[in-house]
């Protein structure tokens, strides 16, 4: 059963666009559901997610530092540098 729906997947890949719509529309459902069992007011859960992307960011820095050939100082520049 496992093969066979691996083997749909391939035939049918789902588009990027849907992809992102189901992980954002999971975790916004995942963040109302931590606001209300903490009882957070939006104002905390804003400072909460900005720490999060900024963990994020970083991650994806990492992955591109990875994926870069020749990085000299091993350091994360933005795009502005």
């Amino acid at each position: 059963m496992e093969k066979q729906e691996k083997n749909k997947t391939e035939q049918n890949p789902m588009p990027l666009g849907m992809i992102l719509d189901h992980v954002r529309e999971d975790m916004t459902k995942s963040v109302v559901a931590l606001q209300q069992k903490y009882g957070l007011p939006a104002s905390l859960l804003d400072v909460i997610l900005t720490g999060v992307l900024s963990e994020v960011r970083e991650m994806k820095c990492m992955e591109y530092r990875q994926l870069k050939e020749g990085e000299k100082d091993g350091k994360c520049h933005s795009v502005s540098e």
